[in-house]
This record gives structure tokens, C-alpha cells and sequence, in this order.
């Protein structure tokens, strides 16, 4: 529209100093446009010489306007997302702080009372599997017996393959056929016992099976067992877990620079072309700050500076659709954020976090009743022997 309109100014004052070779030019160039049919009526009338210099002037100070207020849509849009944006930014790092917050606390909690967590669900483990070990050395000897009788089965079924084979090459009036013959009627009779008797087996087992499954103390000990697998595989991530020791003032830093890097980069307010690039950014910087590595992050945001960061959407855009549905969605997604970092807030781990003044005292206290369990817990199995 602007060129439409730019063109006709052009050709409102060529028409005032008598260029009728630049109003043929421009009346050319504005027939290769997208026309509304009242600057089409104005084009075909001046390539008719028909000069309406009112009619051409009402047309532009008609759309110059419409394009101002336009524009001040266009604005009011801008600003409007470029508000929620920053809210987005703040709501995004709250709900961050508070995730690393309760992971910090629970990976202290494992490094400081791991060992005897450890230890004490060893022995919960313990307690009912001495209830149901009898029970569970028989089924996996009766389930041995099964397998090893369905081994020989197998065994037995490819003897007779075997002999039919040699018995089809064998001439039927040879006594030699006779006895292969006789041999393998007598395994088919002797198969069939063997199939019986293996089925009764099975079922055998499958009763065994079952009941230890239904038993109250076997799943309970399956219940800590598993639990005891979990906690142990998590604590030896942790231990494993690349993760560098920083000083309290680093520490302070790494907040601060993670909490700029992560407002120049993130992938739900940038413009959509950048938004790939913004998903490997935000995870680098994220990896970067789970693992307290300052160099990095500090990295990160240097060469988001340079280069002025990604974009929001905001300052990227000028189309209103964007803008107007980027706002709906900031809107719907700020609200998600909102019930999130409440749900966060209403969380038992963060409760007690909230609740503590010194996390050392906390974790010396919790140490101290697990050391307490495991005791009544060992008086308890070797009360049992």
C-alpha cells in the first residue's frame, strides 16, 4: 500500500507541472501492483487523460490515515507483547530457581545420607526375604527341573527326526527297518508320557509362581528390592555426576549470568526462524548451569552479546497476525507457568526446603534417625536367625 500510495504522490505532482512521460511511467508501474478497486478506477481514468487531482488527493490523505492508525496498532501490539514477554522472561527464571533449588537439595541429600540410606534399605530388603527365601529356593528348583525335563524333551524330539530320516533311506524289507521302526513307535509312545508329564510340571511351577507373586511378605520384599535398586543407581549418577565446585561469590555470578543468557535466548519468545538455534542454545546453557561451569556460561552469554542476542518476536516483526496470536500464546503459557510455580510451591520437598534455616543441621539430624533404623532394623533381622 505504501507503494501504491507513494507512487500516486509522485504522479499528483507530475500532473501539476504538465510530466506526462513520468505520469505514463508511474501509471505503468502502479498496473503491476495489487490495486483496491478505487485506485483502480483512479488508474484507468488518468490512462484516459482524465486527471481528477481531487479525487487522487482525497485517496491519499484517505489511506496515509488509515496506514497512521495502522501504525499505531502496530505499536500498541509491540508493546503490549513486549510486556508479557519480560513477564514470561521473569515467570520462566522463578520457576527455574525453584527447580534447582530442590535439585540441590536432594542431590546434597543423597551425597550426605546416601551410605546409609543405602544400608538401611538393604536391610529392609532383607527382612521379608528371609520370610519367603525357603519359598523361593523351591520354586526356582522345581522351575530348574521343568526347564532341564523340557531340555531333554527337545533332545528326545530330535532323535526321532533323526531316525525317521534314517528309516525313509533304510529299504523297508531290511530287518535294519524293523528295528528303527519299533524304536521310534516306542519313543512317540514314550514322547507323549514325557509331553504329559511336562505339562503337569509346568503347571506345577505356574501354581508356585503364583502364589509366591500373591504372597504379602514376597511383594513386599519385591517392593524393596526395587527400591533399593532405584536409590542406588541414582546416587551412583550422582556420584559420577561431572559437576564443578565453585566459591559462594562464583556461585552468585553463575545465577546472575545464567538469568541474562537465558532472557537473550529463549526459544518461546524469539522470532520463528531463530527458534532452532535458540532449543541448542537454551539446552548448552542449561547443561552448562547444572554443572556449575562458569567458564561456559560465561562463554554463552559473551557471544550471545555480540551478537545482540536472539530476537524476540517483539522487535522482529512488524506483521499484527504474528503479533496478535504470539500474544494469545505468551498469555496461555504465563498462566501455565503461574499453576506450575504454584504446584512447585505446594510441593513437601520445597516445603521443607522453605523450612529450613541450615541444611548441614537438617541433614546431621536425618543422618542421625537413619542410623537409629538401621540399628533397630539389624537387632531385628538377627532377631530372626
Amino acid at each position: 500500500m505504501r507503494e501504491i500510495l507513494e507512487r500516486l504522490k509522485l504522479i499528483y505532482s507530475a500532473i501539476e507541472i504538465g510530466d506526462k512521460e513520468s505520469i505514463k511511467l508511474q501509471i505503468g508501474r502502479l498496473r503491476s501492483l495489487d490495486l483496491d478497486d478505487e485506485a483502480q478506477k483512479i488508474v484507468d481514468d488518468l490512462e484516459n487523460a482524465n486527471y481528477k487531482l481531487s479525487e487522487i488527493k482525497r485517496y491519499i490523505d484517505q489511506e496515509d490515515h488509515a496506514i497512521a492508525s495502522e501504525d499505531d496498532l502496530t505499536i500498541g501490539l509491540k508493546s503490549e507483547l513486549k510486556i508479557l514477554e519480560k513477564e514470561f522472561q521473569e515467570l520462566t527464571h522463578e520457576k527455574s530457581e525453584y527447580l534447582n533449588l530442590i535439585e540441590d537439595f536432594n542431590r546434597q541429600y543423597s551425597l550426605q545420607l546416601g551410605t546409609i540410606i543405602r544400608k538401611v534399605l538393604s536391610l529392609k530388603r532383607g527382612i521379608p526375604y528371609r520370610e519367603v527365601a525357603d519359598k523361593e529356593r523351591e520354586l526356582n528348583g522345581i522351575k530348574e527341573s521343568y526347564l532341564k525335563e523340557k531340555q531333554g524333551l527337545e533332545k528326545l524330539k530330535s532323535y526321532m527326526v533323526t531316525l525317521e530320516l534314517e528309516l525313509n533311506r533304510v529299504d523297508e524289507f531290511e530287518d535294519t527297518y524293523d528295528e528303527i521302526y519299533n524304536e521310534l513307535q516306542d519313543l512317540k509312545v514314550e514322547l507323549l508320557e514325557r509331553e504329559r508329564s511336562l505339562n503337569q510340571m509346568r503347571k506345577k511351577v505356574k501354581k508356585a509362581k503364583d502364589d509366591m507373586d500373591y504372597d504379602p511378605k514376597y511383594r513386599e520384599y519385591k517392593e524393596t528390592q526395587s527400591e533399593y535398586e532405584d536409590f542406588k543407581n541414582e546416587y551412583k549418577e550422582i556420584v559420577d555426576e561431572e559437576r564443578y565446585d565453585i566459591t559462594p561469590d562464583e556461585k552468585i555470578e553463575l545465577k546472575k549470568i545464567f538469568r541474562k543468557a537465558a532472557k537473550l535466548c529463549h526459544p518461546d519468545i524469539v522470532a520463528s526462524d531463530m527458534r532452532s538455534r535458540a532449543q541448542q542454545v537454551i539446552q548448552e546453557l542449561n547443561i552448562a548451569y547444572s554443572k556449575r561451569d562458569l567458564p561456559k556460561v560465561r562463554e554463552i552469554l559473551s557471544q550471545l552479546e555480540d551478537t545482540k542476542g536472539l530476537d524476540a518476536i517483539s522487535s522482529s516483526t512488524s506483521d499484527k497476525e504474528i503479533l496478535k496470536f504470539k500474544t494469545t500464546e505468551l498469555k496461555k503459557k504465563i498462566k501455565e507457568l503461574q499453576v506450575e510455580i504454584e504446584e512447585i510451591q505446594n510441593d513437601e520437598t520445597y516445603y521443607t526446603i522453605n523450612g529450613l534455616d541450615d541444611w548441614g543441621s537438617y541433614f546431621d539430624e536425618m543422618k542421625s534417625g537413619l542410623q537409629d533404623e538401621y540399628d533397630r532394623l539389624k537387632m531385628e533381622l538377627l532377631g530372626n536367625l
